[in-house]
């Protein structure tokens, strides 16, 4: 057998093109509504569970972690997307050092990490909690101070 999930993504781009070069402005704008909402109720969701779940005690309990995880995660991004923008402009349109930091501050992270920690309790994965409080803080950091600071930051670097 073939991986279900390569099957899934594959038949997706192939639906995906298809419809692209079929479908008309009207019906282009319907599916940016629908997916728009269906983003919106998945990622409301998301964060409800969030309220539900979310002890912050054990998220201020492991504090050091999170922090550390934050660094770490910038730090990253930063690699990446200065070594990525070093590759990339070697022609006439180039990405400024401005851009970059801002693409850096801007990697907003959640949904997709919240949903998966979630699933952890029905896993008997070693250390769930500090996996958890981490991910949480981290996206609670990205949400919260990089999201709020994000129009503060674009001034900054862009002006």
């Amino acid at each position: 057998g073939g991986s279900g999930i390569v099957s899934v993504a594959i038949t997706g781009l192939t639906v995906g093109n298809f419809i692209h070069k079929t479908q008309t402005k009207e019906i282009a704008e319907v599916f940016d509504l629908v997916w728009d909402f269906t983003s919106f109720i998945v990622t409301s969701a998301s964060f409800v569970l969030i309220g539900i779940y979310l002890d912050l005690s054990m998220l201020f309990g492991y504090i050091w972690l999170v922090s550390l995880s934050v660094l770490i995660t910038l730090a990253v991004r930063a690699v990446v997307v200065y070594s990525l923008s070093d590759i990339l402009n070697f022609n006439k349109r180039k990405i400024t050092k401005s851009w970059q930091n801002i693409i850096i501050w801007s990697g907003l992270r959640g949904v997709i990490s919240i949903m998966l920690v979630l699933g952890l309790p029905i896993l008997p994965i070693p250390h769930a909690k500090e996996i958890t409080a981490i991910v949480f803080g981290a996206v609670f950091f990205s949400v919260l101070l990089q999201g709020i600071s994000i129009k503060t930051f674009v001034r900054k670097f862009y002006a």
